[in-house]
């Protein structure tokens, strides 16, 4: 969970091992799969934002089987995205205020160029595949 916690992305953790290794392929159900003739520029720069919208609906999903009770305090414990964003800003707000502004804005910018980076390599193995 530590790279996916310094990248920001918490819930890329869930999807990549719940979701995408699930629905590999599938071209309905895996929102991250390149479409063939999809640019590199146009997947990556919405990929992280499809897949947040996507976690964050299994995650809802989960807690309604799970029949959690409905309240901000149960969003806030049971839902691991929501959980994972208050650690995020939590940590940011560690490091404004032990290191700085500029230690913080370097991190976010940081987390940036890793994910982007993770993209690519998803874009560049799963290009064009499809399950028939």
């Amino acid at each position: 969970i530590l790279p996916w916690f310094k990248m920001l992305s918490g819930h890329l953790y869930m999807y990549h091992l719940q979701l995408h290794h699930k629905y590999a392929g599938h071209p309905v159900k895996d929102p991250s799969l390149p479409l063939l003739n999809q640019s590199i520029y146009s997947y990556c720069s919405w990929n992280s934002i499809k897949a947040y919208i996507v976690t964050y609906a299994y995650e809802e999903k989960r807690l309604a089987k799970r029949k959690a009770e409905y309240s901000p305090f149960s969003i806030m414990a049971y839902n691991r995205v929501v959980l994972f964003n208050i650690i995020h800003v939590l940590y940011l707000a560690l490091l404004f205020f032990t290191c700085g502004l500029k230690t913080m804005v370097f991190n976010i910018l940081y987390a940036y160029s890793v994910v982007m980076l993770v993209d690519c390599t998803n874009y560049v193995e799963h290009y064009g595949l499809q399950l028939k």
